[in-house]
């Protein structure tokens, strides 16, 4: 009985470990950025001369449609195991700042924004920053390590063939591609609620 009773716990535990299930890091990052009304800070990035000017201009909640299309994207992603060997960097949604949602500091800043964006040569673009993390980007990507999602992060869309490198990544991928790194999911461990002796 005692061998029975730890084959049992043994098969439980390994397959948990193997299933896609977000660390506590990531629970925490992601219920405050995305799954509340949390404000983003928008920064602009606009070319002057031979220098970029960096500058948060006002701030940003996202809309229940932006907020439910990365809930899809979240769901695909936590629905698929994969292999636990492979780090991926995983593109979950990618963010067009509306000008008209911004709550900008000042009119100085809602004047000078809406001229650097409208500009024709080198017009300015708005990114997004998390106020924890002070992560800026336009791209929000979930990083999976040995079959968990360790981290979120928001990228700039230019530096996006730099991410792989730069966070030492098997791949980088989309949502829609991550069927194709799929593995089947073990067999239900056995549960003590489904044994009744005979």
């Amino acid at each position: 009985m005692e061998k029975l009773i730890k084959k049992i716990l043994k098969e439980y535990i390994e397959s948990s470990l193997d299933e896609l299930m977000p660390s506590d890091h990531y629970n925490k990052q992601y219920q405050i950025r995305f799954n509340s009304g949390e404000e983003f800070i928008v920064k602009k990035f606009a070319k002057v001369g031979n220098r970029v000017d960096m500058r948060e201009v006002g701030t940003y909640v996202l809309s229940k449609n932006e907020r439910s299309q990365i809930e899809n994207s979240v769901k695909t992603i936590m629905d698929v195991d994969v292999q636990p060997d492979l780090n991926l960097g995983i593109e979950v949604y990618r963010f067009d700042v509306d000008y008209s949602r911004i709550n900008f500091y000042s009119k100085d800043d809602k004047y000078e924004t809406l001229k650097d964006i409208t500009r024709d040569v080198n017009q300015a673009n708005l990114y997004l920053m998390d106020k924890e993390t002070r992560s800026v980007g336009d791209i929000l990507f979930f990083i999976v390590k040995d079959n968990k999602v360790v981290t979120t992060f928001l990228e700039r869309s230019f530096n996006y063939e730099s991410v792989k490198e730069k966070r030492n990544l098997d791949y980088v991928i989309t949502v829609d591609e991550i069927k194709k790194f799929e593995v089947p999911k073990k067999e239900k461990p056995f549960d003590f609620k489904d044994w009744s002796r005979s």
